[in-house]
């Protein structure tokens, strides 16, 4: 019995040996649904069927998509399909039955928490909508014999305030109200005033873009009891759906505008900072005023607004989705708060970019930084949002994009997205104004799987590895509170549409330092008091926050933050953190009523004692921090000086590299990592291939001989054992020869009603030059033969499409070679060419524009849905220059041989 129990155990070892040493280093044989790119799915006027439902998750899971967010918005007029009110028993009904079929098809599901955006719906209760502060001022002298201001039974007023005329008051004195006969007026006393007469009413403002039977007011979002009321249907969506819930509800940007009251405010307000606001409306609202002592009210003002979103809705938000066994998927930007702890709230933070610039890596990162600092799996961003003007998007433009947020720390991309479409709706079908339309209509639609599966090898690699840190960056909130331009209705805003007012103004000497670092292979997390306060550790010197260890802590050009976060930087230095100022010390942040004379100053915890600290250090810019960094052993990657950009991870045996290459040249060089190891490999995500690198190594750190394309990417592994040696080494190329086909090319196509189209061709040019093909949108064949001599040493046999527009699938003798969808658009076709005549065919598809270009100037009248252009204005593409289209060349042929 005993020796057949070590067989067994022997067994175990050796399968799990086995197990580790055949795990994929970058686990792309462990794609999970979660781990492929999902897709915002609007349902336009919740125009949805059973039978469609299927057939569109079906044809999404071929497109490589791993979930769909569901968002029902406007209607399309007319849809074939009656719309369905929204979170009525029928809309209970195809919603249960899309949850099953995704789960049946492998699929995810999220849920937007409403239609359209913000939260709101004509369920919520008048008192519960969104409130904003009104103030109506006038003047009394003595001259004025009518004194009494009589209410406004309409728009009842909170309260009366008066200021002398004679001097400009920091305070004001409320008047007492009288009820005669059931009205309600104020006296205002003999003399010169100036009076407010202060009304709480409603911003007025209505669910944007809603579905059928969503619309209404929007929530009161500092208010539990209004997210309570808000909720209450979809109480009722949950039990009828029973035990089927999506995987996390989802709340978009927060846009409500005007907003910046609730009747609880000055309750609150009292509570956080023990003094009465009503007295000092005067200097709130007056914007002619910059201040000291204005500046102060508004901080603390802004601070009561950021606590009661917080408090109010986003805690009680989350805990009502945990109770509902479900995750929340939440866009903090936007809001009126600290984002940093926003994020942190939500299971999944997200993201957002936004234009032709895609997403900013250093606005993306305050979502990354709050998943890496609050232990979250997944960054999510809504992506390719308005990426260019419509129907002139390419999947080469999009994977750029997709792969600077990677670099920003995203690791779970939503495509900004799919519309529900119906296949006899008139072309081009339901288009959302602001998006990137990635629906069944798009003609690249057919090769959009390659780009999903280049998107998931990248997720899987980064999900299943963490952050490897170098900097805690301290993001200002105080002082953007305490900042009076760019301010909306006395409220600071950290959006996607002003980092330039919130971010590169308000706290310059921050984002100075944040941009520093990024472009200089520094890695860092913005980070914020409540961190710092309640999470953050130290151990032998690094900082802690969940599992993310950090090897310092920089406070760039700050003016003020919170008592406690200074006696927690003491603290952290009495146990040897290395903590760095550039130019001051920031003073304690001022609370309290602005006219308060307290002379108690709590700005010198650190600045008197700093000295003793050996492990402190205040340097006078930016431009020295390099050098500290360096000093204190905090080593940068060099490669960013090769115009690469990079994010790191790291597992308990190897660090992970993705890198990009930035430029529209080549690199072919030796570059040196920051870590140390044994082998290195190299993952291709396009193509899925994974070969050894070679390597250099010394006590310091390895590197590694890297060759890439222009804006090319590559996945590093370094391993510090060698149980990755099997992989092959990277094979050392030279193109050797290269062979132009002359010859003539047959054209086919398959017009709109699916007539099929011959031309024969000598000269390769745009399809637009062609009449027949001027306007078409579509997939055009390219046919060729040629002859092939194979010659001695030739290693590998590209094919060189040249100019192509924009994305084709290449097929040598008839056996699908590859594909071509982003730059360089060149295949290796090594193991299907032959000896002798060959065949290539080239199926390429282009962009939607040309035909759009032909409807509007021809006026067709397709829009059947509200549609702007990307300046917000209306479309119209009969103004439009076609775009090039096809196979334009030249195309090549290019033999390679081995480097000597």
């Amino acid at each position: 019995m005993r020796f057949k129990g070590i067989i067994i155990l022997l067994i175990v070892f050796l399968s799990c040996s086995n197990n580790v040493h055949t795990e994929h280093p970058f686990h792309w044989d462990k794609i999970g649904y979660e781990s492929k790119p999902w897709a915002r799915w609007w349902w336009l006027g919740s125009s949805v069927n059973e039978s469609e439902i299927s057939r569109q998750l079906r044809e999404m899971k071929k497109a490589g998509f791993g979930g769909v967010e569901i968002q029902p918005i406007y209607p399309m007029k007319p849809s074939s399909i009656e719309p369905i009110t929204y979170l009525s028993e029928r809309w209970a009904e195809v919603f249960l039955f899309t949850m099953k079929e995704a789960k049946k098809s492998g699929l995810g599901v999220d849920l937007t928490l409403g239609s359209g955006w913000p939260f709101g719906g004509p369920w919520l209760e008048p008192q519960h909508a969104a409130r904003k502060l009104e103030v109506i001022q006038s003047v009394y002298s003595d001259s004025d014999t009518k004194r009494k201001i009589t209410d406004d039974s309409k728009k009842p007023a909170e309260f009366v305030l008066v200021t002398p005329m004679s001097k400009n008051s920091v305070s004001g004195k409320m008047l007492d109200y009288t009820i005669d006969n059931g009205q309600k007026y104020w006296t205002v006393p003999p003399g010169n005033w100036k009076v407010y007469i202060v009304k709480v009413g409603y911003t007025g403002q209505q669910v944007k873009r809603a579905t059928v039977g969503s619309e209404g007011h929007v929530l009161d979002h500092f208010s539990r009891s209004a997210f309570e009321n808000y909720v209450e249907p979809f109480d009722e969506l949950n039990n009828n759906t029973g035990q089927m819930r999506p995987r996390s509800n989802f709340n978009d940007s927060y846009e409500v505008y005007g907003a910046n009251w609730t009747p609880e405010l000055f309750t609150a307000f009292q509570n956080l900072h023990g003094y009465d606001l009503r007295h000092y409306i005067p200097i709130l609202i007056d914007d002619s005023i910059d201040s000291k002592i204005r500046r102060r009210l508004l901080h603390d003002y802004r601070e009561t607004v950021d606590s009661l979103f917080m408090n109010e809705f986003c805690i009680p938000w989350a805990e009502w989705s945990h109770k509902n066994n479900m995750q929340n998927r939440f866009q903090a930007h936007g809001s009126p708060g600290n984002i940093i702890d926003l994020y942190g709230l939500s299971d999944i933070p997200e993201t957002e970019g936004f234009g032709r610039g895609g997403g900013d890596i250093l606005f993306c990162k305050f979502a990354s930084s709050a998943a890496h600092l609050y232990g979250r799996k997944f960054c999510s961003s809504e992506t390719f949002t308005w990426l260019d003007e419509h129907f002139q998007v390419t999947l080469d433009k999009m994977k750029k994009t997709a792969d600077l947020f990677f670099i920003a720390g995203i690791n779970h991309i939503f495509y900004h997205g799919v519309p529900f479409s119906l296949p006899d709706d008139d072309y081009p079908g339901p288009v959302f104004y602001a998006s990137t339309h990635a629906g069944e209509t798009n003609t690249w639609w057919a090769h959009l799987h390659y780009l999903n599966e280049y998107i998931a090898r990248i997720q899987s690699t980064l999900q299943a590895n963490r952050f490897d840190p170098d900097v805690l960056l301290y993001f200002p909130i105080h002082d953007l509170w305490n900042y009076i331009p760019g301010a909306i209705n006395m409220l600071q805003y950290c959006r996607v549409h002003n980092i330039e007012s919130f971010f590169k103004e308000a706290a310059i000497l921050t984002w100075e330092t944040a941009k520093m670092l990024q472009d200089n292979g520094w890695q860092f997390d913005y980070v914020s008091d409540k961190v710092i306060i309640e999470m953050l550790s130290t151990n032998n010197q690094d900082l802690l926050s969940s599992d993310m260890r950090y090897k310092t802590l920089v406070f760039a050009g700050i003016q003020f933050t919170e008592e406690k976060t200074l006696e927690k930087l003491k603290n952290l230095l009495e146990q040897g953190a290395n903590i760095i100022f550039v130019k001051n010390i920031p003073s304690v942040v001022e609370r309290g009523a602005p006219d308060n004379t307290s002379k108690e100053n709590k700005n010198k915890i650190l600045g008197e004692s700093f000295k003793e600290y050996k492990s402190l250090f205040i340097i006078d810019s930016v431009a020295e921090l390099p050098d500290l960094l360096k000093r204190l052993k905090i080593e940068n990657e060099k490669f960013t000086d090769e115009s690469l950009k990079f994010i790191r991870l790291y597992n308990s045996n190897n660090k992970l590299y993705f890198l990009k290459n930035i430029s529209h040249k080549s690199i072919d060089k030796w570059i040196s990592l920051n870590c140390k190891g044994n082998t290195v490999l190299i993952g291709n995500p396009l193509t899925g291939e994974v070969n050894r690198a070679e390597i250099q190594k010394n006590r310091e750190e390895i590197k590694i001989h890297l060759k890439m394309e222009p804006f090319s990417t590559s996945l590093l592994l370094v391993s510090k054992d060698n149980k990755y040696s099997g992989f092959q080494p990277e094979e050392k190329l030279t193109a050797a020869s290269k062979v132009l086909l002359k010859g003539r090319w047959n054209i086919s196509w398959l017009d709109y009603k699916g007539e099929q189209h011959t031309k024969e061709i000598s000269q390769l040019e745009s399809w637009t030059n062609w009449h027949e093909t001027k306007f078409y949108s579509g997939e055009v064949e390219y046919q060729t033969t040629f002859n092939f001599n194979t010659k001695e040493g030739v290693k590998k046999i590209t094919l060189n499409l040249g100019e192509l527009r924009e994305s084709a699938e290449i097929f040598v003798n008839g056996s699908l070679s590859g594909s071509v969808w982003t730059k360089p658009s060149v295949v290796d076709i090594t193991d299907k060419i032959k000896q002798g005549e060959n065949v290539i065919l080239i199926k390429v598809r282009n962009l939607m524009a040309n035909r759009i270009i032909h409807l509007d100037r021809t006026g067709v009248q397709w829009r059947k849905y509200f549609f702007v252009n990307i300046d917000y204005k209306p479309f119209d593409a009969s103004n439009w220059e076609l775009l090039p289209s096809g196979l334009i060349g030249p195309v090549s042929i290019v033999l390679k041989t081995n480097t000597q």
